[in-house]
């Protein structure tokens, strides 16, 4: 298998001032279920809704850990894609990372279920080890000087966190921070905050911290208080396939807590559904008095339509809100992150 590809700038026209970051994927742990979950509404057939109720209720959870425990050998990476289970090495993975000239490069890793043995999360964590040294080797015989970022994964055992901490901490002159792998994953808040200390006390002054996904509005404010410097989330388009519209005035100085637990319409992410019946007949913008978003043209009411007729627009629109909102809100609470402290 061979891939070939010219910079992502040209391929996405990205406008001057983003910050790019190659990746192998944001979760392992996620494309699984994501794929557990198309098969099993594959197999239903006509059934697609009862199939969407039996997958929200969590009955197709079993299945998880036996997909992630066939992703990988020691030189290829299996990636459940929409087209298939594909392999990459760590040779592939760094030539392909140098093409896209991205500003920033995760290197390769595995990740593990909670639920798996420990024989598979030991063999995790030496893999990615393993992949971290030859993407190092790789790097400098290709003479690349994009910033690489180590993956801590395996974070729901102590004695894996802090081996693989150690090892992390003995590579930090040669990386430009540390990426906690599924992180979102972890039960607690509690559990996440006292993993961002270890990682802390285990580097230099000024070593990046970075997060490949984050599940709902309240992850992304305790990451910017725990001092995480990037955040990945694919929250604006999870929120646009389930009809959910960002409508959190971001802009304001009120604590955003407060304005979610005071608002009778929004869910506990700032959202509302818009394939709800009472938005039948809202001729509102999507967010009242947000003169800045590009999609204020739009109503409720039309989305509300767009969303019964089951047209493709309505998730492209929403999409495009929530998107433009999530910067909005990064924007606001990046320069003064004590504020989210004091929320």
């Amino acid at each position: 298998y061979t891939f070939d590809s010219e910079s992502l700038d040209k391929q996405t026209r990205l406008l001057p001032g983003y910050q790019t970051f190659a990746l192998p994927t944001f979760d392992l742990v996620d494309d699984a279920t994501a794929l557990a979950r198309r098969s099993f509404k594959k197999k239903q057939g006509d059934n697609q809704q009862q199939a969407e109720k039996k997958i929200t209720s969590g009955i197709i959870d079993s299945s998880i850990p036996s997909l992630v425990s066939a992703s990988s050998t020691n030189d290829k990476l299996s990636l459940n894609t929409p087209n298939g289970m594909q392999q990459i090495t760590p040779e592939l993975y760094t030539e392909v990372a140098k093409k896209m000239k991205c500003h920033s490069v995760l290197a390769l890793y595995d990740q593990t279920h909670s639920e798996e043995k420990k024989k598979r999360k030991a063999s995790c964590k030496d893999r990615t080890k393993s992949w971290l040294e030859r993407c190092l080797v790789l790097r400098k015989d290709q003479d690349c000087t994009t910033p690489l970022w180590g993956a801590l994964s395996g974070i729901d055992a102590d004695d894996s966190v802090n081996e693989s901490l150690q090892y992390l901490s003995t590579k930090q002159n040669e990386l430009a921070g540390v990426t906690l792998i599924g992180w979102h994953h972890v039960n607690s808040r509690e559990e996440r905050m006292k993993l961002v200390k270890k990682c802390k006390d285990s580097f230099r002054v000024g070593m990046g911290l970075a997060i490949t996904s984050a599940s709902n509005l309240q992850q992304i404010l305790d990451a910017i208080e725990f001092g995480i410097t990037t955040i990945g989330t694919a929250l604006p388009a999870t929120w646009a396939r389930a009809s959910k519209a960002f409508v959190l005035d971001v802009g304001s100085g009120d604590s955003i807590l407060e304005k979610i637990s005071s608002s009778s319409s929004m869910d506990e992410n700032g959202c509302i559904d818009l394939s709800r019946e009472k938005y039948a007949r809202d001729s509102s913008p999507l967010l009242s008095g947000c003169d800045s978003c590009p999609f204020q043209n739009y109503t409720r009411s039309y989305v509300h339509h767009l969303i019964k007729a089951n047209e493709l627009l309505a998730e492209i629109i929403l999409f495009g809100h929530n998107l433009h909102q999530m910067l909005m809100l990064f924007q606001n609470l990046s320069p003064t992150k004590d504020i989210v402290a004091n929320q």
